[in-house]
C-alpha cells in the first residue's frame, strides 16, 4: 500500500496453514512491486539478514521494530549516538527455500542500523544518523 497515496500497490493473499503460508513468504510473492527508492514498513516479523540485504540489492530501504527475540546491544558497532548505532548481522544458515548460487551471492555480513526511541527498538536500513535522525524514522513507521 503506498503510504503518500493510500492506494493498493501489490497484494498476495495465501493459505492459512502450510508451507510458505507465512507473511515472509508471501511478501516475497510480490517483492517485484518494491524498486529503487521505496520505503518498505513491516511489523517485528520481517526484519530478517535476508529482506535487509534484498531491500539494498534494489536500492530500496526499509524501517521495521525490532524482534523481541533478538538482542540488541547498543554498546558494540558503530555508535551514532544514544541507543542508535550500526551493527553486523551475520548471514545464517541456507534456509531450506534458497537455492546455493543465491545464498552465496548474499554478503557475509550485513550493516544494518538499530535503534531505540520512546522504548521501542527499530531496524532500518538508513544508515546515515545526520541525513536520518531516527526520531524522523520512528515517525515514518508510526504512519504506518
Amino acid at each position: 500500500m503506498s503510504l503518500s497515496m493510500g492506494t493498493v500497490v501489490d497484494y498476495a493473499v495465501g493459505a492459512y496453514k502450510g508451507k510458505g503460508t507465512g507473511e515472509q513468504s508471501l511478501l516475497r510473492e510480490i517483492f517485484s512491486c518494491i524498486e529503487n527508492d521505496d520505503i518498505v514498513l513491516g511489523d517485528r516479523y520481517f526484519p530478517s539478514f535476508f529482506l535487509m540485504a534484498d531491500l539494498k540489492n534494489i536500492g530500496a530501504d526499509g524501517i521495521f521494530r525490532g524482534q523481541a527475540q533478538r538482542h540488541y546491544d547498543f554498546r558494540t558497532g558503530e555508535r551514532m549516538g544514544k541507543q542508535d548505532h550500526i551493527a553486523s548481522w551475520k548471514k545464517p544458515k541456507k534456509p531450506t527455500w534458497m537455492k546455493q548460487e543465491q545464498y552465496d551471492a548474499y554478503p557475509d555480513l550485513m550493516p544494518v542500523r538499530e535503534f531505540k526511541v520512546a522504548g521501542n527498538v527499530y531496524v532500518t536500513t538508513f544508515l546515515d544518523a545526520k541525513t536520518y535522525p531516527k526520531q524522523d524514522l520512528a515517525q515514518i513507521y508510526c504512519r504506518r
